[in-house]
Formats: structure tokens, C-alpha cells, sequence
């Protein structure tokens, strides 16, 4: 169905969450975003998104993350430079 995880980097604590297609648009994804930040203790904690991907920020959003900012940056996933919307959840 899909994973999450978090990975802590020198001052800053990110999430990740991907989740197959077969199980989109149920609600899947911000329900596991909101769980995952209630088992994370270091706040703030920041996911990334694809800007244009909208199904991902809405879920980020109703686990409670809030847009901060965007930037360039490369996405394996699409193999080229993307811009990615930054969200962070205090």
C-alpha cells in the first residue's frame, strides 16, 4: 500500500510518505502523516512535495503541516530538478 518514515538531518527532522496509487484519494496518507507526527517527538518537523503534486500537499496539510516556503531541488523519482513546496508541523 505504501511506506513512511521519518530521517533526522543536522537540525531538522523530515517526514517521507508514498503511498501506490491503488490507494489514493482514501485518506490513507494524512491519516499515517498524522499518526507518524504523533510518535515523533522533534518539532518542527518538515515533508517535502512536488508542487505540483496536489493529492500529497492536501494530505500534508490535513496532518496538520503548514507551507513555509518552496525551492529547487532534485527529485530521483523524476530524475530532474523539481520545485518542491516545503511544509513544517510545530
Amino acid at each position: 500500500m505504501g511506506c513512511i518514515g521519518s530521517s533526522a538531518f543536522p537540525g531538522q527532522t523530515e517526514v517521507t510518505c508514498w503511498i501506490g496509487r491503488a490507494a489514493w484519494a482514501r485518506g490513507i496518507a494524512s491519516r499515517a502523516l498524522a499518526l507518524l507526527a504523533g510518535l515523533v517527538p522533534a518539532r518542527p518537523l518538515y515533508a517535502r512535495v512536488a508542487s505540483d503534486n496536489i493529492g500529497s500537499l492536501r494530505a500534508a496539510q490535513k496532518a496538520g503541516f503548514k507551507i513555509t516556503g518552496t525551492e529547487m531541488s532534485f527529485a530521483r523519482v523524476r530524475n530532474s530538478q523539481i520545485q518542491q513546496t516545503i511544509l513544517r508541523k510545530d
